[in-house]
């Protein structure tokens, strides 16, 4: 039987009130963890290093068990779509990347545990993993896919493979953002990721489209994380 490893640990930060298992540090952390890679009232690093790797697979591993234990509160969820491209999803918001939108919904739990560290749920009352868990697969909370609830984070637009149209627009009103979408191997299947990059080359002259990472959702090769930028 394992172990709360919460229950041996004292003056934890009081955003980690609720979780349940703390691994040990690992190899490096004193060298590479010391100071917090993004200087106060900075929002990106300054440069990459390695510290802002060690960091960022830092960031990525909390996403992944924060992830995990959110959807095991409630005995439901899919952990393992947004699980696949943590390292993507936590390199881009160390590099001030944070205009991720999705079109997934099955991606929700990761999400919710993104805007989660970064402190964005705090609009909600949510100041703990405790405060999330409550509020999870709840009316008046955390829906169990993303909705529009909370604005710019869902590109909900009917059928699948549409939410790149939404960074696509995101891109095109703020030419030197970045936006990132994630889509599934559903969208991906669908013609309008072709149709948005013909309306990228010929209808928004000057918005560009660059592959970002990749979001191997069910292992499906075919199911890329694109980030949507105009120049």
């Amino acid at each position: 039987m394992s172990t709360n490893t919460a229950e041996q640990l004292t003056n934890l930060p009081a955003f980690c009130e609720g979780i349940q298992y703390f691994g040990e540090p690992w190899d490096g952390f004193d060298k590479h963890a010391a100071g917090a890679v993004i200087a106060e009232g900075q929002a990106a690093i300054a440069g990459i290093d390695d510290a802002a790797v060690y960091q960022t697979l830092l960031g990525a591993d909390a996403l992944r068990y924060v992830t995990l234990q959110l959807c095991g509160s409630k005995g439901s969820g899919h952990p393992g779509g947004f699980a696949s491209s943590a390292e993507a999803h936590a390199a881009l918001m160390l590099l001030g990347h944070t205009n991720i939108v999705t079109e997934v919904g099955h991606h929700a739990p990761g999400f919710y545990s993104s805007m989660f560290l970064d402190g964005s749920l705090e609009a909600m009352d949510i100041f703990n993993m405790d405060d999330m868990q409550q509020r999870f697969r709840e009316k008046h909370g955390l829906l169990g896919h993303l909705s529009g609830a909370i604005p710019g984070l869902l590109a909900p637009a009917g059928p699948l493979g549409q939410g790149q149209h939404f960074a696509m627009a995101g891109a095109y009103l703020h030419r030197d953002k970045l936006f990132p979408v994630t889509i599934g191997d559903g969208g991906m299947g669908e013609p309008y990721v072709l149709e948005c990059h013909d309306a990228l080359q010929y209808r928004l002259p000057g918005c560009h489209q660059l592959p970002a990472g990749a979001d191997l959702e069910r292992l499906f090769p075919g199911a890329p994380l694109h980030g949507v930028t105009a120049r």
